[in-house]
């Protein structure tokens, strides 16, 4: 038989895609078709055998940014083509603009185009529009329209679909791969193209990459992201692990229409400012998408979201970024009157976020019933798992056997009726917790005074003593400051702590004790500003923005005496008027000296804008005309010997304005009369 006659025989078999790869293999050898899958995966299969992967259709896209147009990345697409294979078809997304073929690609339709021979590595390039808006509802949604966007600079979106049909002979592979020409990363759907820092944690058998774009900035530190996104991947036991998880931090000079999205089935993105100190961690949130591998029916769609919502609450509680408290709150929420009408296996009635909420505390519900139930046995993590082992869509009854199968009929029966009805579970309290989950550890919290009622930073020393509701503090040298720390236990067991507080480049103090569940105490610390140029100050993991400076150099104004002639041996009095016009608490030394010699010293210590006047004597034994100074300011006083002398009588006064330097015209004609006397 000729083979003509073979492939008229055999037909041309077109091999539908399967998840995890599909063998495309002939029989005998017929000339056949088979359609490369395009679900995200990678296509050399596991179990076939080395005949079978001996020749691979690779298709790999290529991505790269293109600044000058905003919105719009371009794209090559390269097929490296097997020696086996006759020709092939791929077709372009809607709205690509073809900009250059090469190696044997030619246009046979409207967006298809075929290579019949040629280079064995064909390429098609191309310019593709990826900016996609919508509306999404729930609490992860926001005021933005952009699901994914490109600014020109750096671009986060979704990779288009790249079918492929091959004729061949004997046996093909597909192989499918993404790239980024130039700045950026990819992953199996999820591509960014810009400047950016790529950090990767390998633990519990997966990779975890975080991508930091340039233009982002993160409100979390990579290392709070890994440790909580790692620990969440040990402590889910609801099957396989990806080998990899891509993470995008999304910068946020977009108007983004949601805080987080999961694209395929591991790649992330999380809006930068995201912390993962919130019942609402929208980093595990996303992450616990990615261990979802059950598929649904409308009657049980709210599985989604409910799941994610409630893991990323619950593990975050579980790694003690937050308290039982702000748990209880987040879950009770779905108990709120805006969903009082919300019945879960029936989507029509959600609203913008009923799936989210409410179906987030039935899952939290009966996830404690199971506990229960069945002394620890069992959880809600168990009926994830069974979600994930199933090969068919879930349906409401289905949901409610798995149940029954890892619990009781009577947690199978709250199940249908949570989820077929509007009623509602309460949420539990604190002793309800402990008793199904076990006691939280301790859980102890630091609280500044700004964010405590009747709290404050106190600073006193030499120059002054006042209360200050909130940073920025500025000290002066010798000076106190008092913090009133509260110290909160939100735990289920009695823990200690150890409080650490002092300047931050100085060595740190620390107060330590105990609390109970439920404890409040408010612990003073006071931290000695002793020298200047140190700043911030430590409270336990808090940094206050303080500093500490020199004090200032209050200035003299006016220079007084209360004589301008004078016997030996009189006493001189002497009014000093000082102002510190500073910021900040000034301290200045008054030297009065004697025709340049010192013969006293006073010392003031004035707070910012105080003025004061110091008042000192001296007298003189040496007769003769002498000039006392302090500072800038100077006056002349005769001195003769022994018996009283005539002059300015005492009590009135000689000015000089220091300023100035110079006595006022008063002052000259006071000494005139007197001599005229």
């Amino acid at each position: 038989m000729d083979a003509t006659r073979q492939v008229l025989v055999a037909g041309l078999v077109v091999l539908a895609a399967v998840l995890g790869g599909a063998v495309f293999a002939a029989p005998g050898t017929a000339s056949e078709t088979a359609t490369a899958p395009d679900d995200g995966g990678r296509y050399a299969l596991d179990d076939a055998t080395p005949a079978q992967t001996t020749n691979v259709v690779r298709i790999t896209q290529e991505f790269a940014a293109l600044r000058e147009r905003p919105g719009v990345v371009r794209v090559t697409r390269h097929v490296d083509v097997p020696d086996n294979v006759e020709s092939l078809e791929t077709t372009l997304p809607e709205g690509a603009t073809v900009t250059g073929t090469s190696g044997g690609f030619s246009r046979i339709g409207d967006r298809a185009y075929e290579w019949s021979g040629g280079s064995d590595t064909p390429s098609i390039s191309y310019r593709l529009a990826v900016n996609e808006t919508g509306e999404v509802a729930g609490p992860e949604g926001t005021a933005g329209r952009y699901l994914f966007a490109d600014v020109g600079e750096w671009g986060l979106f979704r990779r288009p679909q790249a079918p492929v049909e091959a004729r061949y002979r004997g046996s093909i592979d597909f192989q499918r791969e993404t790239a980024v020409d130039g700045p950026g990363a990819a992953g199996e759907w999820l591509i960014y193209v810009g400047e950016a820092t790529e950090t990767r944690r390998r633990a519990h058998g997966q990779t975890v990459r975080l991508v930091e774009p340039a233009a982002a900035e993160l409100a979390e530190s990579r290392e709070e992201i890994f440790a909580s996104v790692t620990d969440a991947s040990d402590a889910l036991r609801v099957g396989q692990r990806d080998d990899e998880v891509l993470m995008v931090a999304a910068p946020t000079t977009v108007d983004w229409a949601v805080e987080g999205l999961q694209v395929g089935e591991s790649d992330i993105y999380v809006t930068a400012d995201e912390r993962v100190d919130e019942a609402d961690n929208v980093w595990l949130h996303e992450y616990v998408h990615s261990r979802q591998d059950f598929a649904t029916t409308a009657e049980t769609r709210w599985l989604g979201e409910a799941t994610a919502t409630y893991y990323a609450a619950l593990l975050t509680l579980e790694q003690e970024r937050i308290g039982y408290d702000a748990f209880r709150r987040h879950l009770a929420e779905g108990a709120d009157r805006r969903y009082a009408d919300v019945v879960l296996a029936d989507p029509s009635t959600w609203g913008r976020a009923g799936n989210y909420q409410k179906g987030a505390l039935v899952a939290g519900d009966l996830d404690r019933r199971l506990r229960d139930a069945t002394d620890s046995r069992s959880d809600l993590q168990a009926v994830v798992r069974r979600l994930n082992e199933r090969r068919t869509d879930v349906e409401a009854d289905d949901l409610v056997g798995i149940v029954r199968d890892v619990g009781t009929a009577d947690v199978a029966a709250a199940t249908d009726r949570y989820t077929t009805t509007t009623d509602t579970p309460e949420m539990w309290d604190a002793a309800a917790h402990q008793a199904a989950f076990g006691a939280l550890p301790p859980r102890i919290s630091v609280a500044l005074p700004e964010d405590v009622e009747g709290a404050s930073y106190r600073i006193s020393g030499p120059y002054r003593s006042l209360s200050v509701d909130s940073p920025p503090l500025v000290l002066v040298t010798n000076e106190t400051l008092a913090v009133d720390v509260r110290l909160s236990n939100d735990g289920g067991r009695t823990g200690s702590y150890n409080l650490s507080y002092g300047l931050a480049e100085g060595p740190l103090a620390f107060e330590a004790g105990s609390l109970d569940p439920g404890e409040r105490v408010t612990e003073t610390v006071e931290i000695r500003a002793d020298r200047a140029g140190a700043g911030p100050v430590r409270v336990g993991e808090y940094t206050v923005d303080a500093s500490v400076l020199e004090p200032a150099t209050p200035r003299i104004d006016v220079l007084r005496a209360n004589r301008s002639r004078a016997a030996t041996g009189t006493p001189i009095g002497l009014e000093i008027d000082v102002t510190n016009p500073a910021d900040r608490p000034g301290k200045r030394a008054l030297d009065v000296t004697v025709d340049g010699r010192t013969v006293a010293s006073e010392s003031v210590l004035l707070d910012a804008g105080e003025s004061r006047t110091v008042t000192t004597a001296v007298r003189l034994t040496e007769p003769g005309s002498h000039v006392l100074s302090v500072g800038n300011g100077s006056v002349t006083v005769d001195v003769e010997r022994g018996g009283p002398v005539g002059g300015v009588a005492d009590g009135d006064a000689v000015v000089l304005v220091a300023a100035a330097g110079v006595l006022v015209l008063a002052v000259a004609v006071l000494l005139l009369l007197a001599r005229l006397r």
